[in-house]
């Protein structure tokens, strides 16, 4: 959560140890938990972007990206590759996404 909270600024190291954490073939409950919080904040964007009126420009950022981690989260456990970039990705296009509605 402390990660989410403050983009678009990354903290990398926090976001390399957080994937260390949750990379693991022993860590799917940690991972699926850490899924369904970044869902749930891109969630928590929207509604309260819309509530305030945004329009559709400045939620959309949130959209592509939600689209985005999860054709990536899908295809991470499809082929069961390495959750390690994949993390890594996730925050670089959250932060882009941050950007983006902000502008």
């Amino acid at each position: 959560e402390d990660l989410l909270a403050h983009l678009p600024q990354i903290d990398w190291q926090g976001v390399h140890r957080l994937a260390d954490r949750i990379a693991g073939t022993a860590a799917v409950d940690e991972f699926d938990s850490v899924v369904t919080a970044l869902f749930d904040w891109l969630d928590a964007r929207v509604r309260s972007g819309a509530a305030a009126g945004e329009g559709v420009g400045r939620l959309a950022p949130y959209a592509e990206v939600w689209e985005k981690v999860a054709d990536a989260v899908r295809e991470a456990e499809a082929l069961n590759l390495d959750k390690r970039p994949l993390v890594l990705s996730i925050f670089a296009d959250l932060a882009s996404a941050v950007r983006a509605a902000r502008s």
